[in-house]
This record gives structure tokens, C-alpha cells and sequence, in this order.
């Protein structure tokens, strides 16, 4: 009896790592192009001001925080012990989304003000959880996707990775 609960929650954790992986594949930046809506918008290039191009030259691991740390000191929500000011991180998304208030209210509701921690393991910062959440709510948004090319199932993929994540 026990080696049964035993194998079962082996095949369990193998399923969720494997999951995890296939998710890893949207939660690159890379993914909004096959949102021609969010794409169009240009989301992410708002958040990127020019003040930010000093982090947004960092070239490290994509396991990395080097980059979102520097993103989170520039904009004012990182605290010396290495954790987020989450009222410093409200009021930076508000200013950077005051024209698309239905996106800050999702990521502040889901990401800001939730459980980050099933977007990595404890070797994963908390500023890199926050990204991968913060992209995962930008995806799930998205009314139509394009199926062409390296889009062909991503729209699936978004479909099963959001049960997975956000349910």
C-alpha cells in the first residue's frame, strides 16, 4: 500500500515538473509576438523606459535574477534583504499601466497581492517568479493568437499552462 502512494506521488511531482517545463516555453518574453493584439499594444516597451537600459543590457542565465533585481531597484521595490516592497511595487505597475487599468488590476490582484512561489523553486528569486507571473497574466489576456509559424499551438499551450497555474 505504501509503495503504491509512493509511485503515485512520484508520477504526480514527474507530471507537475513536466508541466512546469512546457509552461517555461510561454513564459518567455518571445511569446507576446503571437499575440498581434498585445504585441501591437506594446506592453512590455512601456514598462522598459530608457532609465532601464542598463538592466536590460544585462546578459545573464535566463535563471538569473541579475536582471529583474536591477528592473526592481531602478523602479524603487527592492529591499536590501533581497525581498519585495510590495506598496513600492503597487504604485510602480499603477504609474507604468495607468492606461491599461484591467492589466494592473490583474497583476496586482494575482501576482502582486498572491502566492508567487508556483513559478519556480526556492533556488529562483522572487523577482523572477514575479516576471514569470506578471507574463502568464499578460498571455492569459490575450483575445486572439496567431497560429502561423513558431505561433502553430500556442494558443493550446497558454490554455493548459493557465489550468495549471492559475486554477
Amino acid at each position: 500500500m505504501n509503495r503504491g502512494l509512493l509511485l503515485l506521488a512520484f508520477v504526480v511531482a514527474v507530471a507537475a515538473d513536466d508541466m512546469i517545463e512546457k509552461c517555461a516555453d510561454i513564459l518567455h518574453e518571445n511569446t507576446i509576438h503571437c499575440c498581434p493584439t498585445m504585441a501591437k499594444a506594446e506592453i512590455g516597451s512601456t514598462l522598459l523606459t530608457p532609465d532601464l537600459k542598463e538592466c536590460t543590457a544585462i546578459k545573464a542565465d535566463p535563471l538569473s535574477c541579475a536582471q529583474v533585481e536591477c528592473i526592481a531597484k531602478k523602479k524603487g521595490y527592492y529591499m536590501a534583504d533581497g525581498s519585495i516592497n510590495k506598496e513600492a511595487l503597487t504604485a510602480a505597475v499603477k504609474k507604468d499601466l495607468v492606461d491599461v487599468p484591467e492589466l494592473f488590476n490583474t497583476l496586482n490582484k494575482n501576482c502582486v497581492e498572491s502566492d508567487i512561489s508556483m513559478f519556480g523553486d526556492d533556488k529562483i528569486c522572487d523577482y523572477l517568479k514575479l516576471k514569470r507571473c506578471f507574463h502568464m497574466q499578460v498571455v492569459v489576456m490575450c483575445p486572439e493568437w496567431s497560429d502561423k509559424d513558431d505561433c502553430s499551438g500556442t494558443k493550446d499551450l497558454v490554455d493548459k499552462c493557465a489550468k495549471h497555474f492559475l486554477e
